[in-house]
């Protein structure tokens, strides 16, 4: 009879933590919170522009490659289309 009930504690005990668990990793300031530990907040000014500056010199790069990979895939599609006969030959 004890460990029943002391097996029914721990199920509740263990149900609230997992719904304080949920709540937690959903809630916006914990969000907040952890965004601030891993990416805190910059010191200056110059430090901004040079994230921002950096930032954008990433974009461009992943734009150009994602062209060139745009670029790879319609030469392959085109070269596909080539040898590919258009109408097949009943048997």
């Amino acid at each position: 009879m004890i460990a029943a009930i002391d097996a029914l504690g721990l199920l509740i005990v263990l149900t609230i933590g997992v719904l304080i668990y949920r709540w937690l990793i959903h809630s916006r300031w914990f969000a907040g919170l952890v965004g601030s530990v891993t990416h805190p907040s910059p010191e200056s000014d110059e430090d901004v522009l040079t994230n921002l500056h950096s930032a954008e010199e990433n974009a461009w790069q992943r734009a150009e490659d994602a062209n060139c990979a745009a670029s790879k895939a319609r030469q392959t599609a085109v070269e596909i289309n080539r040898h590919v006969r258009r109408k097949p030959t009943p048997f």
